[in-house]
Parts: structure tokens; sequence; C-alpha cells
């Protein structure tokens, strides 16, 4: 990919955050990450990033929040939605909320990590 593209994962699973954040160094991208939506907010403010993944259920502030937020504040940038559900809702009612709300991809997890791949670097040629 380029290393002057910046992307944002957004995750309250250290695991999956650590996997993503590997997957993508290796992809040649400048990897920041967050553990909630506040944290990626405050990050936003400070550092200019070209996509970001974020996970619909994490603690603070979660996915639908941060998103509205996102897409009113950086209306550039692109997101990418990743749920795999809750106890209350499933991962597709989440996905789709996150379309509605602003975001331009929605994958449940678990997800074939070469499609987040591809799906970045689509969004990322389109820059």
């Amino acid at each position: 990919m380029n290393k002057t593209k910046t992307i944002l994962i957004v995750d309250d699973d250290f695991q999956l955050r650590n996997l993503l954040e590997t997957t993508f160094f290796q992809q040649d991208l400048v990897v920041l990450t967050a553990p909630n939506g506040i944290k990626a907010q405050k990050m936003l403010s400070q550092v200019n990033v070209d996509i970001i993944i974020i996970d619909m259920i994490m603690p603070e502030a979660d996915g639908i929040e941060t998103i509205s937020i996102i897409t009113e504040k950086y209306p550039r940038l692109k997101i990418i939605a990743i749920s795999g559900g809750s106890v209350a809702l499933n991962a597709t009612l989440l996905t789709d909320m996150a379309l509605k709300v602003g975001a331009h991809y929605a994958i449940k997890k678990p997800f074939n990590l070469d499609e987040i791949i591809q799906k970045v670097a689509e969004f990322l040629q389109l820059d």
C-alpha cells in the first residue's frame, strides 16, 4: 500500500487490534490504535487519518455513536465497521446500523482478513 497513508484501528479487543495492527503495518501503512471511541476521537483531532476500522460494541463510546461523530467532523474519512454482535443485537443489525450512520463498509466478525485488506486497499486507492 503506501506508508504515507494512515489507518486507525478502534477495538476494545486487544488481540484483534494487535492482529489488525500487525497486518496493516505489513501492508506498509502507518497504523494507529485505540481501545474505544473516546480515545479514537481524541486521536483524530491530533493526527490526519485516511481510513478507520471500528468495532461496533465497545465501552465508553460505541461504534454507532463514534461513527456518527466522525462522519460529521471528518466527512472524507473512510470508515469500515466491524461487529460480532452481542446478546441483545446481532451482528447483521449492527453492521446495517453502521452503514446507516455513515460507515462506508461493514463486515461481521469473524471476518476473512483478506477481505478487509482488499477493502482498505480499495478505499485508499480512491484518495
